[in-house]
């Protein structure tokens, strides 16, 4: 049997009529009906209305869990991916700073103090300012001996004085006269003659303007006799 989920009546009125006509159905499936009356005309049509089903709205969709897309480095196995970003993009940590940059402030270098020569030895010592430099020799020996003070610049050029470095100082003996050259230039009042004796003044100081970055080389070297002899080099505090 089927069901009719809707219909309407309507009425008509007319003249008086013997029947009423009443239609049921569905287009041409429906049916006519009669239906006499004594009276009063009376026509029901009967409409099929089809009623639409419910439209019902679609469940939506659950959120995509969307996979982030990781571009692995060559380097890298694919089964050995790390949990650390950089890492997994292939990019290498920041590099290591140096701790006086990471404290935010500059450790400028040490110096290592002036030179103090008393025995054969060699010393460098680079100026990490610019300042006015103190050469104090004493060359007291009874055999070959010498003291030379060398100047290079920053590349490691020597800075020569007429072919001579910057301070220079050679005995043969005790006997031996010869005195200093400071700047390519010879200091007869370097050595004392007392009775035909010659002896290295004491006392005796040169000085030149160092330039920040220059370099000094000092050596006593031969048998200048320890503990009389000496070479000290010396400039303002922090200079070296």
């Amino acid at each position: 049997m089927q069901k009719i989920g809707f219909f309407s009546i309507v009425f008509a009125t007319g003249t008086l009529m013997s029947e009423v006509s009443v239609e049921v159905g569905k287009g041409s499936e429906g049916f006519v009906e009669v239906i006499s009356t004594s009276s009063s005309v009376l026509s029901t049509e009967v409409i099929w209305i089809p009623v639409e089903p419910p439209q019902l709205l679609p469940a939506p969709a659950p959120n995509p869990t969307v996979t982030p897309l990781i571009p692995v480095h060559p380097a890298l196995s694919e089964t050995h991916l790390v949990t650390e970003p950089g890492d997994r993009i292939g990019i290498s940590g920041p590099p290591a700073l140096a701790e006086d940059v990471l404290n935010g402030a500059f450790t400028p270098p040490t110096p290592l103090g002036d030179i103090n020569l008393s025995r054969a030895g060699t010393q460098n010592r680079s100026a990490l300012i610019a300042g006015t430099v103190q050469i104090r020799p004493y060359l007291f020996t009874y055999n070959t001996a010498s003291i030379v003070v060398r100047l290079y610049e920053a590349d490691g050029t020597e800075v020569l004085f007429g072919g001579r470095p910057l301070l220079q100082w050679r005995r043969n003996d005790d006997r031996d006269a010869s005195g200093v050259h400071f700047k390519g230039v010879r200091d007869a009042s370097s050595m004392v003659i007392t009775a035909g004796d010659p002896s290295p003044r004491t006392g005796l100081s040169y000085s030149f303007t160092i330039n920040a970055s220059q370099k000094i080389r000092a050596s006593m070297s031969g048998n200048p006799v320890a503990g009389t002899a000496y070479l000290r080099v010396s400039g303002p505090a922090g200079m070296f």
